[in-house]
């Protein structure tokens, strides 16, 4: 993982999961977001641009792969997260 990736310019991964020390994430929950980033970040790298098309596309090909409805949930979650920090709340889905 790249210390300085980013699934949107100018805020990178890393900078995220710093900022949510002060939370009440435990090590598991940090290291999991950090995962499911990653894994987002090569999606859009390889899909284009994250946009509200892409983000229907990411999740669609979730359901394609046949990841059960948590998981997906979970990484929806974990973007979301990532996307309030960005102040994208545009993004966020539901």
């Amino acid at each position: 993982m790249e210390k300085n990736s980013e699934i949107l310019a100018g805020y990178p991964i890393e900078e995220f999961l710093q900022d949510q020390d002060g939370r009440s994430w435990n090590k598991d929950t940090k290291a999991c977001y950090s995962r499911l980033l990653y894994e987002a970040k090569n999606y859009f790298d390889a899909n284009g641009p994250l946009d509200a098309r892409t983000l229907e596309q990411w999740q669609e090909d979730l359901q394609a792969k046949s990841y059960k409805q948590r998981s997906i949930n979970t990484r929806i979650s974990a973007l979301n997260n990532y996307l309030k920090w960005c102040g994208r709340h545009d993004l966020v889905m539901k």
